[in-house]
């Protein structure tokens, strides 16, 4: 390990009191640019680790957290990737295309957008420089349709109530629906995601 080599030890080297050791630690990269994110209610290291695309431990090391415990309003320095979004892809988009502004509605994912709209998930993460799938209620989202009112208006979304069987995983259940692991975890306030199990009651609004 980095360890080892940083001071010259073996596996089978006998650490002895007083002695001084070297810590090899990764310094955040200049290329990665400083966040100040603030926690908002029913949000976990795990989701915003996610977000970001970083690590729990890493977000626990940069704010000299010693719980994974966070509080609403509570600020985290993070060094994300940095990431500079391409507007060829919104350039692209045909003027003969039509621009809509969409305002997300309760239950709505990009999955279900992009269906209703005739459109890639990936063009709309694109348009919105997104870096998640997930989305919140009242969000405005601009989408580029083809020429003509191609798509379909949905009907009143339908709520179903799953129960977790063994084997599943909220992947499978967000495909099964048609919708997003982001959404279910939104809907139903998971802090952690990986303690869901059989029996688990998961409210899922589908269109």
């Amino acid at each position: 390990s980095k360890l080892l080599a940083a001071n010259k030890l073996s596996k089978k080297s006998i650490i002895k009191p007083g002695q001084k050791l070297k810590i090899p630690i990764t310094v955040a990269s200049s290329e990665n640019r400083k966040i100040t994110h603030t926690v908002r209610k029913g949000e976990s290291l795990w989701l915003i680790a996610r977000r970001y695309g970083v690590t729990v431990v890493d977000i626990k090391k940069w704010n000299s957290l010693k719980s994974d415990r966070l509080s609403a309003g509570q600020k985290l320095v993070i060094f994300g990737k940095s990431s500079s979004v391409s507007s060829k892809s919104i350039a692209s988009a045909s003027s003969k295309n039509k621009k809509i502004t969409h305002r997300v509605k309760s239950g709505e994912s990009l999955w279900s957008l992009a269906k209703k709209y005739g459109v890639s998930v990936s063009k709309i993460k694109s348009w919105n420089k997104l870096k998640t799938d997930r989305l919140s209620i009242g969000q405005k989202l601009v989408i580029y349709t083809s020429g003509g009112k191609n798509y379909t208006e949905s009907g009143k979304n339908k709520k179903v109530v799953h129960t977790v069987r063994k084997g599943e995983t909220l992947w499978t259940i967000a495909r099964k629906y048609g919708t997003s692991t982001d959404t279910i975890i939104q809907q139903n306030n998971i802090t952690d995601p990986t303690k869901i199990k059989p029996g688990d009651k998961l409210n899922i609004v589908v269109q």
